[in-house]
């Protein structure tokens, strides 16, 4: 802080963006400006709170160094640059950015793994699981799913999808997992990875009502509602509707039927700040791009 008047009017904090170590000033000259490509909030006392901003890395007080070409960061703080995660070839490891492997990953989401820690969880069609790329340690995990496709209700790998396309955060220690296939949308707490049932049969319809009893057929994408604990925005696609899940309330609703603009599927979906529900519409089915069933037994020669 720094007065620069005599008399009895209270002290003022240094401006965003600046710090300042010492008991008090007479002037604002006595707060420091952060590093470079660093900011901090107002009244800081130490240059530590000063964070390295989008697109720079470095730690906490500096100096900040820009992403290197094809890197990124969309995070404030001591957080690394990322650039691309997974060796290129199709596969289900675990491991470092570098080497981890995935198969057809669909859906991001960004969440928060507590003391001050982020992540990035990716939905895996191939794998028909649910990944964790931890951003400050670069290291790549798998929260829930088997490898192959299935439903049931667990914790991690006990846990069955089929084709998990989308994916919300709710909250910092919940995801809502939009499992197409199943017909149904899960939820999955990060801390413990226990998967969930929350809405649908497993049998494809179009019927609103009491969450266990509803129906979707092949939902494809989840949005959290801004400003809500409980409301995530469904994208039932082969129904080409939008559809509402009050998890508080146990119903799902619809918002809004889109049959006309068949041959086109809503396959994505957003909720703008102001509650405007945005779609992504496209042609493109799953269906045609799913893996085959398995062929049937062959009959056995008699004895």
């Amino acid at each position: 802080k720094y007065k620069n008047e005599s008399g009895s009017q209270p002290c003022s904090l240094c401006p965003p963006d600046t710090f300042n170590p010492s008991s008090g000033g007479e002037s604002e000259a006595v707060c420091e400006a952060c590093p470079s490509n660093s900011s901090g909030p107002a009244g800081s006392v130490n240059v530590s709170a000063c964070r390295c901003n989008v697109e720079f890395e470095g730690a906490d007080g500096g100096p900040c160094k820009a992403c290197r070409p094809g890197y990124y960061k969309p995070f404030v703080g001591d957080v690394r640059c990322v650039g691309p995660v997974g060796s290129g070839s199709a596969g289900f490891v675990d491991g470092s950015a570098t080497t981890a492997q995935f198969n057809q990953p669909m859906g991001l989401a960004v969440v928060e793994l507590g003391a001050g820690e982020m992540g990035v969880a990716i939905s895996e069609v191939g794998n028909h699981a649910v990944r964790l790329l931890a951003v400050s340690g670069l290291m790549v995990s798998t929260l829930a799913g088997g490898g192959f496709a299935g439903f049931r209700d667990g914790v991690g790998s006990e846990a069955l999808f089929n084709h998990p396309s989308g994916l919300a955060a709710l909250g910092p220690d919940y995801l809502v997992v939009a499992d197409g296939f199943n017909h149904r949308i899960r939820g999955l707490r990060l801390s413990s990875r226990a998967v969930e049932t929350l809405a649908g049969t497993g049998r494809p319809g179009f019927l609103d009502g009491p969450a266990a009893s509803a129906q979707l057929n092949f939902p494809a994408a989840v949005a959290a509602v801004p400003g809500s604990a409980s409301v995530v925005v469904v994208a039932d696609m082969y129904n080409r509707a939008v559809r509402s899940l009050d998890l508080a309330a146990g119903t799902l609703a619809t918002l809004s039927a889109t049959a006309a603009l068949e041959p086109l599927y809503p396959f994505g979906v957003a909720v703008a700040l102001g509650g405007e529900v945005l779609m992504d519409l496209s042609r493109w089915d799953p269906a045609a791009h799913a893996p085959p069933p398995p062929p049937p037994p062959k009959p056995q020669a008699p004895p």
